[in-house]
């Protein structure tokens, strides 16, 4: 990645502009945060489930999710943070509204540390609807 990168001049700015852009075009509710667990990043879809605003960035995640550290949300996010592991959760946004199934992903830095963790977010469907 790195050589095709250096070969057609992909610049780490213009790597990330590029992220951002593809992650805006697919629509995917998401937060992500550093290796502290407070907020860095999130998409457009995320800000309207999660009602964000840039003031948001910096807090603690906790802060954010539906029932904070007692709920099935960060359990699996500390699931996730614990064991560097996948981890899924239902959540309702806004509490008592839609709900979602939460998905956790670490964020590997370099030599293998948690950079923090990306949760995504999709809408539950009933079977009928499941393809």
């Amino acid at each position: 990645m790195e050589s095709y990168n250096r070969e057609f001049g992909i610049s780490p700015d213009d790597r990330c502009e590029i992220l951002e852009s593809v992650l805006e075009a697919i629509d995917v509710p998401f937060l992500a945060t550093g290796p502290h667990l407070r907020l860095l990043f999130f998409s457009r879809r995320g800000a309207e489930i999660f009602g964000l605003s840039l003031a948001d960035v910096g807090r603690p995640i906790e802060e954010l999710l539906p029932g904070g550290p007692d709920s099935e949300a960060y359990r699996a996010l500390e699931h996730t943070m614990i064991h560097g592991e996948r981890a899924r959760a239902q959540v309702e946004l806004p509490p008592g509204g839609v709900r979602y199934r939460q998905r956790t992903q670490a964020l590997e830095a370099p030599h293998w540390e948690l950079g923090g963790i990306v949760l995504t977010y999709e809408p539950e469907t009933s079977p009928a609807e499941d393809p």
